[in-house]
């Protein structure tokens, strides 16, 4: 069945230093009312080993009301600012049959204003792309891989040494399947994250 997905709004405030952009909300996600929480995906369950902070009761909780009870969702948007994490996707609308990203058909991407105005309003330093459509989105986002990293790093202030962006491995169950990716090795990659933040 095809359905239309729209991005959530973005998650961040002027004390964010590093932003999780993924592609667009997933149908369990849409149910539940916010970022990652479609299941299998353990972006959650990730950020919790990074951070060493219980996420995943947070956002268990946003499941068990299925996204119909604000104070759950707002606890768990508490918990990301509190950790100065930033949460957007790459897509602002498409039409979609499934959850994977090779579902998603007729894709829009979100305008460069609209990221760069999180990135003025913010501390953000890095940008985390849940995976590699997300980096491609983003990449399609600026016009190209060059133009994304000479616009970045000039709006978010680094120097020619530093990339603004990181590719993880996806958080969603489709990454682990067929063998080609394990647990253990998704997890190594995410601690990566943590030399932002030490």
């Amino acid at each position: 069945m095809y359905e239309v997905a729209k991005c959530f709004p973005p998650v961040y405030d002027g004390l964010s230093e590093m932003l999780f952009l993924g592609t667009i909300p997933s149908v369990g996600s849409v149910k539940n009312g916010f970022y990652y929480l479609g299941q299998g995906n353990a972006f959650w369950s990730l950020l919790s080993e990074v951070f060493r902070y219980d996420f995943v009761s947070l956002a268990d909780e946003c499941k068990a009301h299925g996204g119909n009870d604000g104070a759950s969702i707002s606890a768990l948007v508490k918990a990301v600012k509190d950790h100065r994490i930033a949460l957007y996707d790459t897509i602002n609308e498409s039409v979609r049959h499934g959850s994977r990203d090779d579902q998603i058909d007729s894709a829009v991407l979100q305008s460069e204003e609209a990221l760069l105005t999180i990135l003025r309003d913010s501390r953000i330093r890095i940008i985390f792309c849940t995976s590699t459509q997300a980096l491609n989105n983003l990449f399609g986002i600026f016009g190209g891989k060059r133009r994304a990293e000479s616009v970045l790093r000039e709006v978010m202030n680094l120097g020619e040494d530093k990339s603004p962006f990181e590719k993880l491995i996806s958080p969603s169950a489709t990454a682990l399947m067929y063998g080609q990716m394990t647990r253990e090795a998704r997890l190594k990659d995410w601690l990566k994250i943590r030399k932002y933040i030490e």
